[in-house]
């Protein structure tokens, strides 16, 4: 036995080896195709051409014996390198080509400005801070922070958790009375059925999207993200690796979702569907009739669906949560950042009748972090009794946007009225780059988010964000419409 394991296992290493000799010829392949693209000005991901591959590669499966699901998953890690190595290129060629222009200019630069592909709006905060630390103001126009009081209950909350000793470990979950709470509130807003056990406080919204991308998926599966989307969806799952797939939706069709398109985009590894309602960007709320089509689908082919509702407290019009369907498979996310203008608290939950998942992400967050401290945990509780406060900040907010609506009209933009949210994402249609706005109004002391961080279709897009006062606000607007008359000015001279 033992020769013919060590015969065997041989073959194996042998086998891996033209493996690994393969993977090295296409990932030259793969380069020599992102160069053909540079030069021809073309993007990097080209999903007909991954899909006609995909589609060739499976029809071999079953002669080989093989699992189309594993064979998926090979295909996506194989894709999700051959774009590593290709945007790896385009941003040293950017890199170059920005160290060339400044040499020009005579300016000797900074190493840290932001890429050109996909500026984040964190990119921008950071960029801001520096020029802050320099002695500059900056109106910032680009974090979705409310920048509002919090409920005097949840400062003496804080203070009461120190006094009564509360400030140890609790269960990975959470506190079972804040997990109460939580679920009770729940099932009466949207009709739902939770319990204590269906819920999981988090630090933060963004870490609940992690722990539930990392409990749900593998690397190789696929998630589909609705866009224009916040980035931290696309970040986290290329960073577990998973392959995104996109659906677009524009401006022209008031950000709605065509069903059809979205059936078209699936494939049997699609794994979980992301929604985020009220929309971070664009302020949309998401039709019940599209959303009622949307839990169809997923049902039908046993899809996830991630519902990132962290802007439900800031709803301007009728809101449905994807907890009214009681479907098994779906994840709500939320946060008490943006009602109760928690932000620095970094509190966040996620609820889901899925016991499978919702035990991963507890584990998964025992592993990490064992637990959300105590104290924080108290004033969240503490936040759960205060929703006139939330009320009167979503007042606050509506009032700030129909102030940036108002000024965007008289600049004549392009924008979605938004339904929720904190933001109005609009349409500059003065040039192609929108760096040099971007930079041109940051110069003038206003941080603006740019489009082409929330997908690749946006990148004559900003997002404003009514997270200042609205004289502040109004400030930050007069210098975005002097910035667009002397963009426009500039335009017509080339």
């Amino acid at each position: 036995m033992s020769n013919e394991l060590d015969e065997l296992r041989a073959d194996i290493r042998s086998l891996t080896e033209d493996l690994v000799r393969l993977l090295s010829k296409r990932l030259e392949v793969a380069k020599r195709i992102g160069m053909v693209k540079m030069r021809h000005g073309l993007g990097i991901v080209d999903e007909k051409a991954e899909d006609e591959l995909r589609s060739h590669i499976l029809s071999m499966c079953d002669a080989l014996s093989l699992d189309r699901i594993f064979v998926n998953r090979m295909l996506n890690l194989l894709f999700a390198e051959s774009t590593r190595v290709q945007e790896a290129m385009y941003e040293e060629m950017g890199r170059v080509e920005e160290k060339e222009e400044r040499s020009k200019s005579g300016g000797g630069g900074d190493e840290s400005s932001v890429g050109r592909a996909r500026m984040r709006p964190v990119d921008i905060f950071s960029k801001a801070r520096v020029l802050e630390r320099m002695g500059r103001e900056i109106i910032h126009m680009e974090i979705g922070e409310p920048r509002l009081t919090i409920p005097s209950k949840v400062r003496q909350s804080l203070i009461d958790a120190l006094d009564k000793g509360r400030y140890h470990y609790t269960e990975s979950k959470g506190l079972e009375e804040l997990r109460s709470a939580i679920a009770d509130i729940l099932n009466v807003r949207y009709s739902a059925s939770l319990s204590k056990d269906d819920v999981i406080i988090t630090p933060g919204g963004r870490f609940a999207v992690y722990l539930a991308m990392l409990a749900s998926l593998k690397p190789g599966d696929e998630v589909l993200v609705v866009e224009p989307a916040w980035p931290a969806y696309i970040d986290i799952a290329e960073f577990i690796g998973v392959k995104v797939r996109r659906l677009s939706t524009r401006l022209e069709d008031g950000w709605s979702i065509d069903i059809g398109k979205l059936k078209s985009i699936m494939n049997q590894n699609t794994r979980m569907l992301i929604l985020n309602y009220p929309n971070n960007p664009t302020g949309k709320i998401i039709e019940k009739d599209t959303l009622d089509a949307i839990v169809d689908v997923a049902r039908s082919k046993g899809m996830m669906i991630l519902s990132d509702e962290v802007y439900a407290d800031l709803a301007f019009k009728d809101f449905n949560s994807i907890l009214q369907y009681n479907y098994d498979k779906s994840i709500m996310v939320s946060s008490f950042s943006k009602g109760p203008s928690m932000t620095g608290f970094r509190i966040g939950y996620a609820a889901t009748t899925s016991k499978q998942i919702i035990d991963g992400m507890s584990r998964l967050q025992s592993m990490m972090l064992t637990c959300v401290a105590e104290p924080i945990q108290y004033s969240a509780l503490a936040a759960l009794s205060s929703m006139d406060h939330v009320r009167s900040n979503a007042t606050i907010i509506k009032s700030r946007l129909d102030l940036i609506c108002r000024r965007l009209m008289d600049m004549q933009l392009s924008f979605y009225r938004p339904d929720g949210a904190m933001y109005v994402f609009a349409k500059v249609d003065i040039n192609s780059d929108m760096k040099r706005f971007v930079d041109a109004l940051l110069e003038k002391g206003v941080a603006v988010a740019p489009g082409s961080g929330f997908g690749s279709c946006y990148d004559r897009f900003i997002r404003i964000s009514a997270g200042v006062d609205e004289r502040v606000l109004s400030k930050g607007l007069d210098i975005i419409g002097d910035v667009l008359n002397m963009m426009g000015r500039d335009r017509e001279n080339e």
